[in-house]
């Protein structure tokens, strides 16, 4: 992608979400016939490998919350909205809310098909100290997702002494073991570090 596309699409997903913003603000969760659902805008997509995303994705690190954890019939509400509006990505990881995070989408995903929706999780590097442990993360991950496959998986947080250890535990190579089992549909890292010598 170049520049001016790069531009574009951000102009595109800049209005969608204004739209999106806008039309909730009036009270317009979701609408009732099918030929009303096809007049409600949505989302641009782009082919990423074998999925096709939406521009925009929804984080789940920064929920409604209710007595401490995700108010489940908030989120409801927002995913109901978000699904009819083309935007059925989900990034969720290990530590966000506490660790409810995973469990609070799987809830709200329970009433939607596996193949309308697509999931970004993470694996907790800074936790992990033997490839068991990547075992134990992973297979617990896919359980409170409830689901049997990740459309993104993500080796979180790279930076400094997680660097080391994604190294020394080889943790891509074991992870890449799950993505010949088809467990893992697309395998990558997040960076919250800073460039050498800046």
């Amino acid at each position: 992608m170049n520049r001016r596309e790069f531009i574009k699409n951000s102009i595109i997903a800049a209005g969608g979400a204004l739209f999106l913003g806008k039309t909730m603000e009036k009270g317009l969760l979701a609408a009732g016939s099918d030929d009303d659902k096809k007049k409600i805008a949505k989302l641009p997509r782009r082919k990423f490998n074998k999925i096709t995303l939406p521009l925009l994705g929804m984080g789940c690190m920064r929920l409604p919350v209710k007595d401490g954890k995700p108010d489940i019939k908030a989120f409801e509400k927002m995913t109901e909205y978000a699904m009819l509006h083309g935007l059925n990505h989900f990034d969720t990881a290990w530590p966000y809310h506490g660790g409810n995070s995973e469990t609070a989408l799987a809830e709200v995903l329970s009433s939607f098909k596996r193949e309308s929706y697509t999931i970004s999780n993470k694996l907790p590097t800074w936790l992990i100290n033997s490839k068991d442990d990547i075992k134990r993360y992973f297979e617990t991950q896919l359980k409170k997702c409830r689901t049997k496959y990740f459309d993104l998986y993500l080796v979180h947080s790279l930076m400094g002494p997680s660097i080391e250890t994604y190294r020394k535990q080889k943790i891509f190579e074991e992870l890449l073991k799950y993505k010949e089992q088809g467990l893992i549909k697309n395998l990558g890292f997040s960076f919250h570090d800073r460039a050498r010598g800046t």
